[in-house]
């Protein structure tokens, strides 16, 4: 998605934000946009939880 806001870095070495990198990555190729999003807020609560 080119949305207004850039997408949350995943963590290097971070097995769940590599998973939910490529599943927001599969949803953008497909033309998901809601799906898309969707994983962006998970990833965006992951990172907030599990690294901050």
């Amino acid at each position: 998605m080119s949305g207004y806001l850039p997408a949350p870095e995943p963590v290097p070495g971070c097995a769940a934000c590599v998973r939910l990198r490529e599943e927001g990555n599969a949803a953008r190729k497909r033309g998901d946009v809601s799906g898309e999003t969707d994983v962006r807020v998970l990833l965006a609560r992951h990172l907030e939880r599990a690294h901050r």
